[in-house]
């Protein structure tokens, strides 16, 4: 019996375990057949599954349980942040409407300004004679003296009358003078058209031909600018020349 049962575990294990076919010689089952087997009927997917490394489970939950730290400490962040929002958009519109105030004063300013100097242009182009009319003044009071005199004592002659209205001519000369107002030389000079109008012409034995050699009306400069020019007559000459 015993040599019976020991030559069936023999051929058992010549054919394989239950019946999977001859096994390797030797009878010894190899184990790393099976995964090999596993792999050549296609199945792969468990195959690598089951050679996972073991220490990569560990890993892949501490990555699970940071992300999801992470994802519990998102809304925490948040709310944190808006009261700091809050507080920017307040200082924004603080300082819009600080702006907004600045430029409705500024333009109210600017306004005033205008109206104020076309106020003062306009009194200025009104008034812009004030000043010379005011000068002229003691001509006329002067004037006026000298005419009352002489109607209160006409016995003392015209004398009199033509020296006052001698110094009445010489204010109002000087008057002109502080005015930058002065008189055009004429008699004896050149005739000169740019100065002088010619109203005609005379011979004459001593001045030479174009020379003015009488005025009929004084003619005057402002500043560097003809104000009237000089009427006069120019000298022809005995032989007729200056035509």
């Amino acid at each position: 019996m015993v040599k019976y049962a020991t030559e069936a575990r023999r051929r058992r294990a010549d054919k394989g375990v239950d019946g999977a076919g001859p096994g390797p010689p030797g009878g010894a089952l190899k184990g790393s057949r099976v995964p090999l087997q596993a792999a050549a009927h296609g199945d792969t997917e468990e195959f690598m599954t089951s050679q996972k490394d073991p220490g990569a489970e560990p890993a892949e939950a501490a990555d699970t349980a940071e992300s999801t730290t992470e994802a519990a400490a998102e809304p925490e962040g948040e709310a944190a942040a808006a009261p700091e929002a809050a507080g920017a958009e307040a200082e924004m519109k603080a300082a819009l409407a600080a702006a907004e105030d600045r430029y409705v004063r500024l333009y109210a300013e600017f306004e005033n300004y205008k109206k104020r100097t076309g106020r003062e242009n306009e009194d200025f182009r009104k008034y812009a004679n004030e000043k010379v009319l005011r000068e002229m003044l003691p001509v006329l009071d002067n004037l006026e003296r000298a005419i009352t005199h002489v109607r209160e004592a006409p016995e003392e002659g015209t004398g009199r009358l033509l020296e006052g209205v001698e110094l009445i001519r010489k204010q109002f000369a000087d008057v002109l003078g502080r005015f930058d107002v002065t008189p055009i030389p004429a008699l004896g000079t050149p005739f000169d058209p740019s100065v002088h109008q010619a109203v005609s012409q005379a011979e004459s034995a001593d001045a030479k031909a174009g020379t003015v050699i009488e005025e009929l009306q004084r003619g005057f400069f402002y500043k560097e600018r003809v104000l009237r020019p000089a009427m006069v007559v120019v000298a022809r000459g005995a032989s007729g020349e200056g035509n």
